[in-house]
């Protein structure tokens, strides 16, 4: 294979290395000249897989033994060396038959690649990308240029030329083979540490973006958008995580009175539940919604809980994770007042402050250890559960956790379906226009066509692609849960079957519940008494004065670190060890701090890889050894003085949560204990009183008439203090609903007519009036 050097083009002969052109010799010249340049081929890719062998060593042991006979050699009408193959009865050539720099040199123009600092490349060819790229590379140091390729065989051809050696050999440029993306998720997060936060670029061979079109986009979505992501939480970590603590502080100092989501888990096993998007397709799907409150349990977040308002559906639970400030303007303006909510201490605190009914505690904090110190010291026992990507996943894992089965999702659109953005009731004007999302430049909002569940053409986004694949790998993870996809349009999601919601409700949701007492007596079952705000703020007092010590330990290893530097810039030489005692005990004492061990490591983590690329940089870098250390040790002096800085803002957090904070009085129930329910039903419908009690009390009383409630409806606390009264027709609120607090004052009035909100009024715990809210009248009165 390697021994074919030489190819005769016009009475020419041409070496495949070396691009070597002569007159045609006589025999024995041919065999000598044959001989050289098969030798020196040999040489050249054995030198390139030595190299290469050095970031990719399995591949490059396996590379001698690539077949490569359906990859030839030929020549462009430049006299350039091209790649020729077969495809599907076609002939392909790996660069432009015209002129294969020439191409690579209108690539580089055309896309505008010199605008970047890091370009990624699907695919390498015979290299001639790198070469159009040179001169953008020498311009500056720290630009990078990185292929993917796909085919070894493609590397192999390219190693046994001299571009594949300048390409192989430029420190600026990196080639890596990878088999498909799931199986390179560990390639993928090394070149993201090696290049995060780094304004990138990816682009691809001509050949692979027209032959390798899905490939490539899958790709480009992989490299672009997963760095996107990743770059947000780094980003976030490098601002000292304010965006995360700025929310969880006031939130946790707030925790009494909530109840411990974690603890309902498993107790709706095997009862449906269907989880609500607020795609244009929900609005299909609303009118049949409404009917099957009685039969499944309805999930809601976000948006999705004002689409349902909007047609005066109230969901069993609610749910939010989001700090961002929309999640704000969503749970400030929706109507679902006394629904339980989930949620986690990340959620925007001024969001947190508009629950009104009962919170529900999820345990953990993504990405952060915090929660871990307030849970341990409170006595609270957690199950981890994963948010994904949105408040729909985290829904997701709640239902699964709760034990339901089928899970079925509306409403999950994942898509602009009839170019809307949203079902109504989220925002005013839900219409978008194609130029507006297809020209973007932010990889988050620059839409493409997909194929929709129907066959037909729509736009999505990447982020909505990551979250129906995040869906489907759940599913498959899961095969004991049926997963449906009911949304009736959209995108879909992998591995999940597509059913209309008429027809999963005609299979599936076919015995109804008393969900209202079911949810009621359940959720008592899940308080923390043991909470209290004392407790809590004794908590944070500890963390306030470790965190405290910690700025202390870090200003000693700060110093002490400086003491050993300029003892090495004093005797150029390296001094060891490369601590003094003192720091050494200082770092030991600092380990053990609960500022460190809940607050501070996962910093030490991030910046600690952060700080590997500098690291390895001052390793490579053409300096003496003494000097190295010397920078090592500016390097560790920069650590300790961002976490340091980390400490500072965590305290200063802390104390403004502990300033502005008001205490609500918040009463606790000892848990009731085993809840029994007592109820008739007939083929799966109930039929008469539903009581559910625990220990003789009765938690909540109501009355069914073939499967709906029907007339007055009452629930109790624990003690037996009225907690709401409830009037139904025919399964819907008519009249006057009241809720109260514990000490017997109001909460929430609201009245209704014909399941329709009519007026609502929320009071504080000390019975002064909160908010008025008329919305057939089109305002919203509101008295903080």
């Amino acid at each position: 294979m390697l021994g074919k050097g030489l190819f005769n083009f016009k009475g020419k002969y041409l070496d495949r290395s070396l691009g070597y052109f002569d007159e045609r010799p006589s025999l024995y010249l041919y065999l000598f000249t044959h001989l050289f340049f098969m030798k020196n081929s040999i040489d050249i890719f054995q030198k390139n897989c030595e190299k290469w062998s050095y970031t990719n060593p399995q591949k490059a042991l396996l590379l001698p033994y690539i077949d490569c006979k359906d990859l030839t050699f030929c020549i462009t009408k430049q006299e350039e060396q091209n790649l020729i193959f077969q495809y599907r009865g076609e002939t392909h050539y790996f660069h432009g038959q015209q002129g294969a720099l020439d191409e690579a040199k209108e690539w580089f123009k055309m896309t505008r690649l010199a605008e970047v600092p890091l370009i990624y490349v699907y695919g390498v060819g015979l290299g001639y990308y790198y070469q159009a790229a040179q001169g953008w590379l020498q311009e500056d140091p720290s630009r990078r240029l990185v292929f993917l390729e796909d085919n070894l065989a493609v590397i192999h051809r390219l190693f046994e030329t001299h571009l594949g050696f300048q390409l192989v050999h430029d420190p600026q440029v990196q080639l890596h083979f990878f088999e498909d993306l799931e199986k390179s998720k560990e390639l993928f997060n090394i070149l993201y540490w090696n290049f995060f936060l780094t304004t990138l670029t990816v682009s691809g061979l001509k050949l692979y973006q027209d032959l390798k079109a899905e490939q490539y986009a899958h790709l480009k979505h992989t490299l672009a958008y997963e760095a996107s992501v990743k770059n947000s939480l780094l980003t976030e970590y490098l601002e000292y995580g304010t965006g995360f603590f700025k929310n969880f502080y006031p939130n946790i100092l707030s925790l009494e009175g909530a109840y411990l989501a974690d603890e309902l888990f498993g107790k709706f096993r095997n009862i449906p539940a269907i989880i609500c998007g607020a795609g244009p397709s929900l609005e299909k799907n609303l009118s049949l919604l409404g009917k099957l409150l009685n039969k499944a349990l309805v999930f809601a977040g976000g948006s999705a809980l004002n689409a349902l308002n909007e047609s005066d559906i109230q969901p069993h639970f609610g749910a939010g994770i989001d700090p961002n400030a929309p999640q704000y303007d969503r749970l400030s303006t929706n109507s679902s007042f006394e629904t339980p909510f989930f949620y986690r201490n990340r959620l925007l605190h001024k969001a947190f402050n508009t629950i009104h009914g009962p919170r529900l505690y999820v345990t953990g904090s993504g990405g952060y250890d915090i929660s871990s110190f307030f849970e341990e010291g409170l006595g609270i026992k957690g199950t981890p559960i994963e948010e994904g990507h949105n408040v729909v996943n985290f829904c997701l894992e709640i239902a699964h956790a709760l034990g339901c089965n089928p899970i079925i999702f509306v409403g999950m659109d994942l898509a602009y379906t009839d170019m809307k953005a949203y079902a109504s009731g989220v925002i005013e004007d839900n219409r978008v226009e194609a130029a507006d999302i297809t020209t973007t430049q932010n990889i988050d909002q620059a839409a493409l066509l997909k194929t929709d569940i129907y066959g037909k053409p729509i736009y999505t986004l990447w982020k909505w692609i990551a979250e129906a694949e995040w869906i489907g790998d759940f599913a498959k993870a899961h095969p004991d849960i049926r997963v449906i996809n009911a949304t009736e349009g959209g995108l879909g999601f992998p591995r999940v079957p597509n059913k209309t919601l008429q027809e999963v409700a005609g299979k599936y949701l076919r015995e109804n519940y008393d969900f209202k007492g079911m949810i009621h007596s359940e959720i008592f079952n899940s308080s923390m008494p043991q909470v209290k705000k004392e407790k809590i703020s004794s908590l944070m007092q500890d963390l306030q004065q470790s965190l405290t010590r910690c700025v202390e330990d870090f200003e000693v290893l700060i110093e002490e670190t400086r003491v050993i530097k300029r003892r090495s810039e004093k005797d150029q030489k390296v001094c060891f060890p490369q601590q003094t005692g003192k720091a050494a005990l200082y770092e030991s004492d600092l380990a053990e701090e609960i500022g460190y061990r809940y607050v501070l490591h996962i910093f030490n983590e991030a910046y600690t890889r952060v700080l590997n690329r500098e690291l390895q940089g001052i390793q490579h870098a053409p300096i003496s050894e003494v000097q190295q250390a010397i920078e090592k040790l500016d390097l560790l002096i920069k650590r300790f003085v961002f976490l340091r800085d980390v400490a500072k803002v965590n305290l200063e957090l802390i104390r403004m949560a502990m300033h502005e904070h008001v205490t609500l009085p918040a009463t606790t129930f000892p848990k009731p204990g085993k809840i029994t329910c007592k109820q008739t039903k007939v083929q799966g419908v109930i039929q008469g009183n539903s009581f559910f009690y625990a220990q003789g009390q009765i938690l909540s009383s109501a009355y069914f008439e073939k499967g709906l409630h029907e007339g007055v409806a009452e629930f109790f606390y624990p003690n037996g203090q009225p907690y709401s009264r409830q009037v139904f027709k025919e399964g819907v609120w008519e009249g006057k609903q009241e809720f109260y607090y514990p000490t017997g004052i109001v909460k929430t009035l609201l009245n209704y007519e014909g399941g329709k909100l009519i007026t609502a009024q929320l009071f504080c715990p000390n019975g002064t009036l909160k908010s008025h809210v008329v919305p057939l009248g089109d305002e919203n009165l509101s008295s903080e």
